[in-house]
């Protein structure tokens, strides 16, 4: 005989049964998901390595080339802009980056300062010092043969390379360079190479900063109207384009590309606190 208990619907089991049928199936496609994903990056690192890569380069290396080579990419973007706005080489532009990353290093190694406040603080001094030199020197050029403006922008690297010797004896004690580092702690090894928090960090900055470059020299009236006056400074000044203002822009964003590329590079490569960067850092940019 069975009761009625046995043949009644069980009011609890049923309903956690179902659902948990939408659950199963939403974790079996984020596991087939993931799975693809790894399957693609497999896939993409064995044509990298053995197409595209040169026999017997390991692929870590090349990761960190591309690490390496995204962080040069700012400063070259910033010579790019300055090119294309005033026609100049500036040969000072790794400096400003120094300068910027010499600022940040100290304010963690001398100030004890979080990462996360130690680097706005040396965006800010690479973007005012951008500011200054287009004051104080590139607007008394203005009119000036570009080769001595050239030229002038060798003096401003003298100068910068001096400060960037001055930060480190403004602290009578500094800690270890070592402590200028992402917070981040995880890391992982692709080929010879160790990767962490830093890499991770610049991969992830880099592009989301050149979006945003091509959307601001594409998308808002300031970045349309330096494309102008990089065309021709003469017709956008007729046009009521203030250029001079502009000018100030340019070198303010050039420098604080050169300072956010030389920021993330710090950690990565080791600060070289009290040593000028020299035109030697300006070669692979060029």
């Amino acid at each position: 005989m069975t009761s009625t208990a046995d043949t009644a619907p069980d009011s609890h089991s049923t309903p956690s049964s179902k659902a948990s049928m939408p659950a199963g199936g939403l974790v079996g496609g984020i596991v087939q998901k993931r799975a693809m994903l790894g399957i693609a990056i497999a896939i993409i690192g064995w044509i990298a390595a053995n197409a595209i890569l040169p026999s017997g380069l390991p692929v870590g290396i090349a990761l960190l080339g591309v690490v390496l080579g995204s962080l040069y990419a700012l400063t070259a973007l910033g010579l790019v802009l300055l090119y294309k706005a005033s026609r100049i080489v500036n040969f000072s532009q790794a400096e400003l980056g120094g300068l910027a990353a010499s600022v940040a290093v100290v304010m963690v190694a001398g100030s004890h300062l979080p990462y996360f406040l130690a680097v706005p603080i040396g965006l800010a001094v690479a973007v005012g010092t951008g500011a200054l030199i287009e004051a104080t020197v590139i607007r008394r050029f203005f009119k000036a043969p570009r080769l001595i403006l050239t030229i002038a922008t060798l003096g401003i690297a003298q100068i910068l390379g001096a400060a960037e010797i001055e930060v480190p004896t403004l602290f009578s004690h500094l800690a270890p360079y070592t402590t200028f580092t992402t917070p981040f702690s995880f890391h992982f090894t692709v080929g010879p190479v160790v990767f962490d928090g830093n890499d991770l960090l610049a991969v992830m900055v880099v592009p989301v900063v050149l979006v945003g470059i091509w959307l601001f020299l594409g998308r808002t009236d300031t970045g349309i109207a330096i494309r102008a006056a990089a065309d021709s400074s003469s017709r956008a000044t007729l046009l009521g384009i203030p250029v001079r203002r502009l000018s100030m822009i340019t070198w303010m964003l050039a420098a604080g590309l050169s300072g956010l590329g030389a920021i993330l590079a710090a950690p990565i490569t080791g600060p070289q606190l009290g040593i000028v960067e020299g035109p030697q850092a300006l070669l692979i940019p060029l």
